[in-house]
C-alpha cells in the first residue's frame, strides 16, 4: 500500500549482513596487500604517509594485527631517523593513535605492547600520565589484566613509591575481591619489600610486620567467595610465607569454612597445605 514503509524480512536482513561482511573482508584483504606492497619502500624513506594512513585504517579495524604494528614501527623509526628532533612528538602522536585502537579493544595485547615500545623511544619519559591513563581504564574494568600488566611495567620503570602502589592494590581488592591481577601485583610488591633492607621497607608493606592483617584480608575474601581461585592462590602464598605467624587460630578459620563448604576443592587443598605450616606441632 502507498505510504507504508516496507519492513525487510529476516532473510533479507541476513543477506544484507552477509554482503556487508564480504565487502568488509574484501576491503581488509585489499588493505593488507597494499601495506605489504609498500613495506620494502620504507627502508628508503618512501611512501611513509601512505603506510601510516593504511596501517591506521586496518589497525582500527583489527587492533590485534601484529604484523601491521611491526610495519608501522618500521615507518616510525624511519621518520625519527630523518628528523631526530621530532622523536618526542612523533611518539606522543602515536600514543594518541593507540588510544583510538584501545576504544575498539581495551584488552588488545598488541596495542599495549606498542605503547611500551613508543615510551621506550621517547627521550623524555611520560610515566605519570601513563599511570593516570591506566587508572582510568581500571576504573572502567578493574580486572583488565592487559592494563594491569602495562601499569605494573610502567610503575616499576618509573620507580613508583611502593607504599602508594600497595595502597592502590588495597583499594582495588576491597572494591572487588575477585581480582586476580590486583592480588598478583600485591604479592609482587610484598616480595619487593622483603628484598629491601629492613630500614628501607615501609612498615605498611613489610610482610613480616603486617602478615596477620594480610591474612585477615584474604580470609575475608575467601569467606566472601569461597569459589574464587585468585583468592586461594594468594592465601596459599601467604601461608608459605607466614614467618611463623600461621597458628591454630588461622587453621580453625579454615576448619569452620569447611563446615559450610564441604566439597570445595580449593579449600581442601589450602587446608592440607596449611597444616604443614601451622606454628603449633598439634592440629585441631
Amino acid at each position: 500500500m502507498h505510504g507504508r514503509l516496507k519492513v525487510k524480512t529476516t532473510k533479507e536482513q541476513e543477506e544484507e549482513r552477509k554482503i556487508k561482511e564480504r565487502e568488509k573482508a574484501y576491503h581488509y584483504r585489499h588493505l593488507s596487500e597494499r601495506i605489504f606492497d609498500l613495506r620494502p619502500s620504507i627502508e628508503n624513506g618512501e611512501n611513509l604517509d601512505d603506510v601510516f594512513k593504511l596501517t591506521s585504517e586496518i589497525l582500527l579495524m583489527n587492533p590485534d594485527f601484529y604484523t601491521a604494528w611491526n610495519i608501522r614501527r618500521e615507518a616510525l623509526l624511519k621518520c625519527v631517523e630523518q628528523d631526530p628532533d621530532s622523536t618526542q612528538q612523533v611518539m606522543r602522536n602515536e600514543l594518541t593513535f593507540t588510544l583510538d585502537c584501545l576504544k575498539k579493544n581495551e584488552k588488545s595485547y598488541s596495542v599495549w605492547q606498542h605503547r611500551i615500545w613508543c615510551l621506550s623511544k621517547m627521550p623524555e619519559s611520560e610515566y605519570q600520565s601513563e599511570i593516570s591513563l591506566c587508572n582510568n581504564f581500571l576504573n572502567k574494568d578493574e580486572r583488565n589484566f592487559h592494563c594491569w600488566d602495562y601499569r605494573s611495567y610502567i610503575s616499576d620503570l618509573a620507580k613508583m613509591d611502593i607504599e602508594t602502589e600497595f595502597r592502590f592494590t588495597t583499594d582495588k581488592i576491597k572494591s572487588n575481591f575477585s581480582n586476580f591481577s590486583a592480588w598478583h601485583r600485591r604479592h609482587k610488591l610484598l616480595l619487593r619489600g622483603l628484598s629491601l633492607p629492613e630500614d628501607e621497607c615501609p612498615e605498611s608493606c613489610n610482610l613480616k610486620k603486617i602478615w596477620k592483617d594480610e591474612y585477615n584480608l584474604i580470609l575475608n575474601a575467601i569467606y566472601t567467595d569461597p569459589s574464587d581461585q585468585s583468592a586461594w592462590l594468594y592465601h596459599n602464598w601467604l601461608v608459605k610465607n607466614s614467618f611463623g605467624n600461621f597458628t591454630q587460630e588461622q587453621l580453625k578459620s579454615l576448619r569452620q569454612l569447611e563446615e559450610l563448604e564441604p566439597d570445595n576443592r580449593w579449600l581442601k587443598q589450602a587446608t592440607e597445605l596449611s597444616m604443614k605450616f601451622v606454628k603449633s606441632e598439634t592440629c585441631c
